[in-house]
């Protein structure tokens, strides 16, 4: 192993072509890697809140959430993408489409004690109290089906779980985004749980971005979850290279 990151890169692509590896992480829109809520009011949208006065959306259905759940030792949460059927413009899905979502989402909550709101732009997001991952599958099957009218939407669904490693529990909502996006790379209407390729997408997204320190923080967690993920490896030894820290950029490419 040579002591150059060019050197070192070279070296690299030659003995495991790790480039071609990483996901191609720019085939949807992320749903991740910003705070809950950044980019819409704490309001949710007008036609969704006339229909459900006690609707929240953005950091505040984060904080209503963790806040009802903080005497809860487990919970599940699903991360729920509408994606406009057909070509209808943006302003008839806000006012028929999101109301067909919500009500399919409201009916599961309400039989399963659960608690949903919108967590940004495009996305809706529920939690359930002592519920597990195969819960979550029953759950985004039901809301698909629960989708009243002929001219339905398609959903795209992430799931994550609390406890899971060292995850706080205002970190669950997040990662269910995160798994989102790992469920987008399958075509709508499909379902992923979160694990150590949603952090590997997230990850390639930041890195794209140049954000090089934080998609560092992503693979290290992926590596928490899944120490034998190669393609996380390499991701990471690449990070590391560009930081100019080679000897720990060695470390990952020859594990």
């Amino acid at each position: 192993m040579t002591d150059t990151p060019s050197q070192l890169f070279n070296h690299v692509s030659t003995t495991r072509d790790f480039l071609l590896a990483k996901t191609d992480a720019s085939c949807c829109k992320s749903a991740a890697g910003q705070d809950i809520g950044r980019t819409i009011s704490d309001s949710p949208p007008e036609a969704l809140l006339d229909a459900y006065p006690n609707l929240t959306a953005g950091r505040r259905f984060l904080a209503q959430a963790i806040s009802e759940l903080s005497s809860v030792d487990a919970f599940a949460v699903c991360a729920i993408r509408i994606s406009p059927a057909g070509d209808m413009p943006e302003d008839s899905v806000l006012s028929s489409q999101r109301l067909q979502l919500a009500a399919a989402i409201d009916l599961v909550c309400r039989q399963e004690s659960g608690l949903w709101g919108i967590i940004d732009q495009d996305l809706f997001g529920c939690f359930f109290p002592d519920k597990t991952e195969a819960f979550c599958e029953k759950a985004a099957t039901c809301i698909r089906e629960g989708i009243p009218g002929t001219n339905r939407p398609s959903v795209t669904i992430g799931t994550a779980l609390y406890p899971a490693f060292s995850f706080t529990r205002e970190q669950i909502l997040e990662n269910a985004c995160k798994a989102v996006d790992h469920a987008c790379f399958f075509g709508p209407d499909s379902t992923m749980a979160f694990d150590d390729v949603s952090l590997n997408i997230s990850g390639d997204k930041l890195f794209q971005n140049g954000d090089i320190q934080t998609a560092v923080t992503e693979y290290m967690a992926a590596l928490q979850m899944n120490e034998r993920n190669i393609n996380v490896r390499n991701s990471l030894g690449e990070c590391y290279g560009l930081l100019g820290r080679l000897d720990l950029a060695k470390q990952e490419f020859a594990a």
